[in-house]
């Protein structure tokens, strides 16, 4: 009898088809001090220590010219924005099918 399509063959290994640069981001992982990050631009891979990562993202969020602190959380808000929006929008479409 022939070879059954499903049959399982226990003698053989399974090997990762993984790249050098795989392989070594995978490594870099496993560091708790640094931080991997894909480019802002192209596809480059970023490795940053962790604590000079934390400060500039701090410096950036501190940046009263971009972003400023909010009184309370706006979501709620936008939710029932967006569900007005949607309602419109679905009354809209509605009269225009009867």
């Amino acid at each position: 009898m022939g070879k059954k399509i499903f049959e399982k063959n226990l003698n053989t290994k399974n090997y990762r088809n993984l790249t050098k640069e795989q392989q070594a981001l995978e490594n870099l992982r496993k560091f708790d001090d640094i931080v991997i990050k894909q480019a802002d631009k192209g596809s480059g891979v970023v490795v940053m220590d962790r604590v000079k990562y934390v400060v500039e993202a701090m410096c950036q969020l501190g940046d009263v010219g971009v972003y400023v602190t909010l009184d309370k959380d706006p979501t709620d808000y936008m939710i029932n924005k967006r569900l007005q929006v949607a309602h419109t929008h679905a009354q809209k479409v509605t009269s225009c099918i009867k």
